[in-house]
């Protein structure tokens, strides 16, 4: 690719994995150019002049070999790779918070809990068997979703499904009260919320109190006809207890969006599953042009010498 030497402060450098396609890449490309930015890839000597970086799970020491950088753009809600780098710039990460990015996530999940509450899959095998068979389902109000993790994206997802008819909780690590839920927090209340919960969300942030939560522990905890639902961060799953779980019939199914090695391997036992539902990190995938408008925001406000917005709080990992 052509070396930018000029590398103003509407110039971004985009540190992305090996595995993203290259047609990916260029939506981005497009979508920033629309709002005046140009964004370069590759691993050319300028580009270590950048002020600024968007990335992805970028390998330690890439973004401490851009000595100019003024802020760290993350693709994700998620930025709990980015401190596998001890060698971590010392300035701002924004996380991506874009208009849809609560509604996509919604989305997913409020998908999921219905095809499993009306038995979509049951449906679906009888008509390849060319068999008709209603069954009788219970209302939604007869129903709760627990929501493991009930920020922004848990309770913009606990509205809609409460207006659909489900009864809705939520866990979180602080008692701070939310209007119209039951919470439950800390790990003194985590038993009780899980005995509550006929679909359980997981939308925690990865930090050293939540990696392995999802383990043996907690699905014992859970009604044996539950369905899980992970979009949290994938090393908040433990998989052996994962799949010990179901095969027990511990739980009834799992849906799940993350995983702590992703891609996942080819030969890995919960593709093939029936009690487990694998989707590939696009819960709630960003939009380019979105993002491309936040990031323009953001940079306008640091040159203007401004706080940005959706700072991380470094101290919480989140």
């Amino acid at each position: 690719m052509t070396t930018i030497l000029d590398l103003g402060p509407s110039t971004i450098r985009m540190v992305l994995p090996g595995q993203v396609p290259s047609h990916w890449a260029q939506a981005y490309i497009d979508a920033f150019a629309a709002q005046g930015l140009t964004l370069v890839t590759g691993d050319e000597p300028a580009h270590a002049g950048a002020r600024y970086a968007l990335a992805f799970r970028p390998v330690p020491g890439v973004l401490g070999a851009m000595p100019h950088l003024r802020a760290l753009f993350s693709f994700g809600a998620g930025v709990d790779a980015f401190f596998d780098d001890v060698d971590l710039p010392d300035v701002p990460l924004i996380k991506s918070v874009t208009p849809t990015h609560a509604m996509r996530m919604t989305e997913y999940i409020t998908g999921y809990v219905l095809a499993h509450h009306r038995e979509m899959a049951r449906y679906a095998k009888a008509q390849s068997d060319h068999a008709w068979k209603p069954k009788q389902h219970a209302a939604a109000h007869r129903r709760t979703v627990g929501f493991l993790g009930f920020g922004r994206l848990g309770q913009h997802a606990g509205a809609v499904l409460k207006q659909v008819g489900f009864n809705v909780i939520g866990w979180r690590a602080s008692n701070t009260p939310i209007e119209g839920y039951d919470i439950f927090s800390g790990q003194a209340g985590l038993p009780a919320f899980l005995g509550k919960c006929d679909f359980m969300v997981c939308l925690l942030p990865l930090t050293p109190e939540t990696e392995g939560i999802m383990n043996s522990d907690l699905f014992a905890a859970l009604p044996d006809h539950a369905v899980i639902i992970h979009a949290g961060r994938g090393p908040q799953l433990v998989e052996a207890d994962l799949i010990n779980a179901l095969d027990d019939k511990q739980i009834a199914h799992a849906v799940i969006d993350v995983f702590a090695q992703e891609p996942l391997p080819e030969d890995n036992s919960l593709w093939a599953r029936p009690d487990a539902t694998i989707t590939p990190h696009i819960a709630s995938a960003p939009d380019g042009e979105e993002q491309a408008v936040q990031i323009a925001e953001a940079i306008r406000k640091i040159e203007a010498g401004e706080q940005p917005d959706h700072v991380v709080d470094r101290t919480r990992g989140y």
